[in-house]
């Protein structure tokens, strides 16, 4: 092998080892900084309950206030129960068209952007994401207004989510009062049947 042919082969391995490394820093770089989201697993959890789910029934859904019921039926309906705990609006919202088609429900009752409220997203941001879930539930939707309890600016909230609510021919239903929360957010047990009245209350008044 003469000293052109050596110099030619260094020259080829040492570029293709820089550019292995350089892919090894790059998937290493961005597998740490990536943005991480600590609801996908749990929606790809929560997809793959579909296949128990009811067809024609109720869809509850939303954040923990959700998580945290047990009906087995509501407005006489057999119910689908798709609670995230801590989550904002933007990380149950892109499940429902999903859950919507496959599983058709007669009603969707929400309960949404009371971790927005608490976490401070923005409304400007929040806004658009929420009508985009209320869009997409369209009149089927009952949704209960964020709790004012414990916090000075869920007013602005809750008009932003009444006014999206009526916009996209949905029910809205004013949160529950201290009295009946165990925290100022999460109903107590008189709260969560005050909660299935006002919802079943709303289901005999509509028309989906």
């Amino acid at each position: 092998m003469g000293q052109r042919t050596i110099f030619s082969y260094l020259v080829v391995a040492s570029v293709a080892a820089l550019v292995g490394l350089g892919a090894g820093l790059g998937a290493g770089y961005w597998r740490w900084h990536k943005v991480s989201d600590p609801f996908e697993f749990r929606r790809w959890v929560t997809m793959n309950r579909i296949a128990d789910a009811p067809v024609g029934g109720v869809l509850l859904f939303g954040d923990s206030i959700v998580e945290r019921q047990y009906f087995p039926q509501m407005c006489g309906l057999p119910v689908f129960n798709v609670g995230l705990s801590s989550s904002r609006t933007r990380d149950h919202q892109p499940m429902l068209a999903e859950l919507m088609m496959r599983t058709k429900p007669k009603w969707v009752v929400i309960s949404s952007g009371a971790n927005d409220l608490y976490k401070g997203t923005p409304i400007g941001e929040w806004r658009p994401v929420v009508r985009d879930m209320l869009q997409t539930a369209g009149r089927r939707a009952i949704v209960f207004g964020v709790p004012p309890t414990l916090h000075p600016d869920a007013g602005p909230y809750n008009d932003v989510l009444r006014a999206e609510v009526q916009a996209s021919g949905g029910k809205f239903i004013q949160p529950l009062p201290m009295k009946m929360t165990v925290d100022g957010l999460h109903p107590n047990v008189a709260g969560y049947r005050e909660w299935k009245r006002l919802a079943s209350a709303a289901c005999a008044t509509m028309k989906p």
